[in-house]
């Protein structure tokens, strides 16, 4: 439009580290200031797609710490903002994987529950990576990292109390829980790794 005023904003969005190597929408979205509502860029629609994004895989070294070491998976990191939920709640939680060394990539599923003090499941999930978007069988190769977001709903049901959230995978062919080895030198084998406390109100 002649005489209007014209303003050049950079903008620069990290892309995470794992993030999975598929094509993605780069999408914007102007927000009201005042009353933090989507601005219209057009009758019934509030983004504007920019155009599409391919990410490539993350290069990845083999030195890093792992939480848990699954053997075809690494689990490098884990994490939930969740603290105090309720029920009928929904658990965020975001991992970090790394494939394992010389590991053939079988088809895997990712667990994550929600157990008691006496080792009682209160909640599960079972999925594969990025709700089978970018299953294990797809990945490039080995030292490759993926990271993988879930939601873990919480039953309407369940009683309060203080829970573990932990994770784990298992063979999709045989539903067998691959272990990783925790404890004092590693000494005990495990099938999950510890994300954090959850309590239940």
């Amino acid at each position: 439009m002649a005489g209007a005023n014209m303003l050049v904003q950079p903008l620069h969005l990290d892309v995470p580290v794992g993030t999975p190597p598929l094509t993605y929408n780069l999408v914007m979205v102007v927000y009201d200031p005042l009353t933090g509502e989507p601005l219209s860029p057009a009758p019934g629609e509030t983004s504007v797609v920019i155009g599409p994004v391919t990410v490539h895989p993350t290069e990845a070294t083999a030195n890093r710490s792992p939480l848990a070491d699954f053997g075809a998976l690494r689990l490098l990191q884990a994490s939930s903002p969740a603290q105090i939920v309720s029920p009928g709640d929904e658990i965020p939680v975001e991992l970090l994987w790394q494939a394992g060394q010389g590991a053939t990539l079988e088809p895997l599923v990712v667990v994550v529950q929600l157990v008691d003090e006496q080792g009682n499941v209160v909640a599960s999930l079972e999925e594969q990576p990025l709700l089978g978007r970018y299953p294990t069988t797809d990945w490039l190769g080995e030292y490759e990292l993926v990271r993988d977001r879930h939601r873990l709903s919480v039953p309407d049901d369940a009683p309060s109390g203080k829970y573990q959230l932990i994770a784990g995978v298992y063979r999709a062919d045989t539903h067998e829980r691959l272990e990783t080895q925790s404890g004092p030198l590693g000494l005990r084998s495990s099938d999950h790794a510890v994300i954090r406390q959850i309590e239940i109100r």
